[in-house]
């Protein structure tokens, strides 16, 4: 594009780097460009400093300005993530590479403009809140997540506020009170946490040590030390402060490089943030004691003789716990010797007379057909170096698993860790259901081994592992593009349709999750532990069971609550796990909202409702993804999580939908509400039209609007 001003021409043009510069062709003078006023996007040759910012899209298909922005924070040391105008996200120390906020090393050297090379790479304010760096992988042609922040909930800035100790470990209440303080606010975790007794009042204030966590470090004073005893008087001394750490030898999570000698003790003087669990480092936080401590004349006169009863009582009930425990161990020994021998006598049962035969087969190409091998112990410890360390892939199900080979094939080998009742029916009922459903996405039974204590199942390998290895990994799960994903979503789809509709015996598996379906070397999927199956009688409606198995968060209501289980149980499960291959996300992920807590489900329905439902999509996905399979995914995630087991499609509807138009299904209800007779009302109260509650039609013509 030219213009012509008085006597010279100033052209606007577009560079190979991406940048748009406004200039005059004689002098070479740049009036204006685009990388000095980015949006969403940081690109090579940019610099970040303290005046330029990233700001993110308001969603998927908007690129007007959102809540969020990235910056340099003031001091100039730490890149922050404002969400509207407070902290959303800080960075760790850039002189401590151990952070669990540290910036990857990479994405520090764009932002400040030294990348070299042809190594094509970006950082994007995404307008779900993470920050991501993405490098271009020439073999692919795509654009791949190498790292973002904040990476999990417990990574965002004073997420459990002051003292509130934050559970990495997908606790459905991340933010507990340490012991001796109690929530400041029974609605707001962030509000955090105040001590039930103030310290400074008396001087009997003692510490709570926490070992193994992470704090928030960036404001302490530095002393040194090699007495811990010296950190202890010191910060008794000075009401101001909170806690303190001590180190004998330089250790990474606390060290500032100017100090040549870290040995010594560590003070907080203001209330900790950022406290989580697991970490790396120790530290002991100053609390007021419950009482006071008793005189030493007094003491010892109510400790001795109660020492003296103590011990004659110790002596007494030590004798009568060694002959119980005694009878009880000769009573185990021959029941598990009996137990042992009526498995063994079952195990040979099925694997022999239960067998499929080839005619049972009704396509070569979609069932697998072979024997179950009865293995004896010599060869299962020579496949797998005798169980050898180097060969342990996890564990998984009932036992531990090993890779090894047999017969000249990879193998998995799971290995019962216990021979109680429980583990023994899961191992029986493993071999002779896998031996009865043959289907190319699931997993294959090779053969057994029980001899005597050892109980071991021999699997196909399945080299990438399971699902939630990958889904839920953030340096990973960008090797699972939508294409990869929906393939797998396909494949679970026919496996749990045969289960329930077409196999020679019809099973509830009872435990379907995303640690439950695994990938071959092409990333198809394989459902695998049938330790809980139940075979489907004749009765629809569902069965009872004894007592409650499964995984937390994917049981279905009715199993949960009345123990009443059927295919539906299976079809609610497997809805979770649609959801969660969408999102990206486990379904215990909590999302705050308007001042309460959603889990997945109730986020997917919210956003469903709101017309945002592309919004639930992972966003490592949206160079790949199929807006229109994706909602696809979404409403038939949210018809088989419907509370109400007689609303929830059977799985082989779920695979007439999957194959049909988005905007021929039929729309989902609320899948929390009791009542069927409350969705019309729902609808009305969230302003979409009544004949359609759920999800206009004219919502699914999406424009795809490419990320810049």
């Amino acid at each position: 594009m030219v213009f012509l001003e008085g006597n010279g021409t100033r052209t606007l043009k577009l560079f190979g780097t991406g940048n748009v510069k406004f200039m005059e062709d004689a002098s070479g003078k740049t009036f204006w460009q685009s990388f000095n006023t980015p949006t969403d996007t940081f690109l090579l040759g940019m610099k970040l400093d303290k005046s330029l910012m990233l700001t993110s899209w308001k969603n998927l298909n908007d690129p007007g300005t959102g809540s969020y922005l990235f910056r340099l924070d003031k001091g100039g040391e730490q890149y922050v993530i404002m969400k509207d105008t407070t902290y959303y996200w800080k960075s760790g120390n850039p002189k401590n590479s151990s952070d669990d906020n540290a910036m990857l090393p990479d994405a520090l050297s764009l932002l400040s403009n030294t990348t070299t090379g042809d190594n094509y790479s970006r950082l994007v304010m995404n307008y779900t809140g993470h920050v991501q760096y993405l490098s271009w992988e020439k073999a692919s042609k795509q654009w791949v997540l190498e790292w973002e922040a904040p990476r999990d909930y417990c990574s965002e800035y004073h997420v459990c506020g002051s003292y509130g100790m934050c559970n990495q470990t997908n606790d459905p209440q991340p933010c507990r009170c340490l012991t001796g303080f109690q929530r400041a606010s029974r609605r707001d975790p962030k509000a955090g946490c105040k001590r039930k007794s103030e310290i400074c009042e008396t001087t009997t204030d003692t510490f709570l040590n926490l070992t193994l966590i992470s704090v928030d470090d960036t404001d302490v004073t530095f002393q040194k030390s090699n007495n811990e005893s010296v950190c202890i008087e010191k910060c008794l001394e000075s009401c101001l402060c909170v806690a303190y750490a001590y180190t004998s030898q330089p250790e990474e999570q606390l060290v500032d490089e100017s100090r040549h000698d870290t040995q010594g003790c560590w003070f907080w003087n203001s209330q900790l943030y950022n406290l989580k669990a697991p970490g790396r480092h120790n530290i002991s936080i100053r609390v007021a004691a419950g009482h006071q401590v008793k005189g030493r004349s007094e003491f010892q006169k109510l400790v001795v003789p109660l020492a003296v009863g103590v011990s004659v009582l110790g002596v007494i009930f030590l004798c009568v716990v060694v002959y119980i425990s005694y009878r009880r161990l000769v009573n185990r020994i021959a029941e598990d010797t009996r137990r042992r021998i009526e498995l063994e006598s079952n195990i040979m049962s099925s694997s022999v007379n239960e067998l499929p035969r080839p005619d049972d087969s009704r396509e070569a190409n979609e069932y697998q057909d072979g024997g179950v091998q009865q293995f004896n112990l010599e060869e299962i410890k020579e496949a797998t170096g005798n169980f050898s360390q180097e060969n342990f892939l996890g564990v998984g199900g009932f036992g531990s698993v090993y890779k090894g080979e047999l017969g000249g094939r990879q193998v998995a080998v799971k290995r019962l860790t216990s021979t109680t009742g429980q583990g023994q029916e899961e191992f029986k009922n493993e071999v002779s259901v896998i031996a009865k459903l043959q289907h190319r996405n699931l997993v294959q039974l090779y053969g057994y081994c029980a001899d005597g204590d050892e109980m071991i199942l021999v699997y196909e390998h399945m080299p990438n592992k399971s699902l939630d290895s990958i889904l839920f990994d953030p340096n990973h799960k960008a090797s699972l593009d939508w294409r990869t994903r929906y393939k797998i979503i396909s494949g679970i789809t026919a496996g749990l349709s045969y289960m329930h509709h077409d196999s020679r015996v019809r099973t509830i598996h009872r435990d379907f999750k995303t640690g439950n379906i695994l990938l071959d070397e092409d990333m198809n999927p394989k459902i695998s532990d049938f330790g809980l199956y139940k075979i489907l009688s004749g009765n629809e409606t569902g069965e009872t069971a004894k007592k409650v198995s499964g995984t937390p968060g994917y049981i279905a209501p009715e199993y949960s609550e009345n123990k009443v289980f059927s295919t539906k149980s299976d079809v609610y499960s497997y809805g979770v796990v649609l959801l969660e291959i969408v999102s990206g996300q486990r379904i215990s992920k909590l999302y705050l909202s308007e001042d309460c807590w959603r889990n997945l489900i109730a986020q997917a329905w919210k956003l469903w409702v709101e017309g945002k439902a592309l919004e639930l999509m992972d966003p490592t996905l949206m160079d790949t993804c199929n807006p229109h399979e994706v909602l696809k995914c979404i409403n038939i995630g949210l018809q088989c999580v419907n509370n109400q087991a007689d609303k929830r499609p059977p799985m082989s509807n779920v695979i007439l939908m999957l194959g049909s138009e988005p905007d021929t299904l039929p729309n989902p209800t609320d899948p929390t509400d009791q009542d069927s007779q409350k969705d019309h009302a729902i609808a009305s109260s969230s302003g979409l039209p009544k004949e359609e509650p759920q999800f206009s039609k004219n919502m699914m013509d999406i424009t795809v609007v490419h990320p810049r």
